[in-house]
């Protein structure tokens, strides 16, 4: 029994010893490696998780890479992925699909690439997707740049800015959407009775989840 047991533990470590040599072949192959205290000098953080997550990967031939450590950095608009401790942006030529592991093991934050033209080059979290209808995330990262005298001497103090824009692709069109009453009620007002719908259902109008209700609601009382 101990010998079967040696066994089983030794196939269990020779195969994820090469599902990770494959990863790392897979994805440090003609990729550009990247510095990770390069913004030691900027305030705050670039990155849209505070702790680097951990992934599924489906690149454009369907090959599923699982647990792949990653976070999206909103400054270069790119996937950065964690090998050990090396760390390279992701192409998303190459890939169509990200699903990140959130914290609670599970729910999943899903990303496609090639959603609408205007996100041709990047990925896009996809918040909503049913029935041709879909509620996008889009965050990036800025940095403002304040001056200060200091004896004589200019100093420049660096920070980072984070922007968060929402958008809602249907047949209407790639449309944005902010998380306030006045946008909510503009895009819904000619689509469905939101104001007697929101009272119902305690919905301010000022969430993701607020918007994601609403979008179930329309599309549960819409002909297609």
């Amino acid at each position: 029994m101990l010998h079967k047991i040696l066994i089983l533990s030794c196939i269990k470590l020779l195969t994820t010893n090469v599902i990770l040599s494959q990863i790392k072949v897979h994805f440090f192959d003609n990729v550009r490696e990247i510095e990770i205290n390069r913004y030691q000098d900027v305030k705050g953080t670039p990155y849209l998780y505070k702790e680097w997550r951990f992934a599924d990967i489906v690149d454009n031939n369907g090959l599923m890479f699982k647990n792949v450590k990653i976070n999206y950095n909103g400054y270069t608009k790119n996937f950065e992925v964690r090998i050990d401790d090396r760390f390279i942006e992701l192409n998303e030529k190459f890939y169509r699909r990200i699903e990140i592991i959130l914290s609670d093991k599970k729910r999943k934050d899903v990303y496609l690439s090639g959603v609408h033209e205007k996100f041709k080059e990047k990925f896009i979290l996809v918040l909503f997707n049913k029935i041709n209808t879909m509620l996008l995330k889009d965050f990036e990262v800025g940095i403002s740049e304040h001056e200060v005298q200091n004896v004589g001497k200019t100093v420049v103090f660096k920070k980072f800015v984070p922007i968060t824009r929402y958008f809602i692709v249907s047949s209407d069109g790639l449309i944005p959407i902010y998380l306030n009453k006045k946008s909510i009620r503009s895009y819904f007002e000619d689509k469905i009775d939101l104001d007697d719908f929101a009272k119902e259902n305690k919905i301010r109008m000022n969430s993701e989840g607020d918007i994601i209700k609403i979008l179930e609601y329309w599309i549960q009382t819409t002909d297609y």
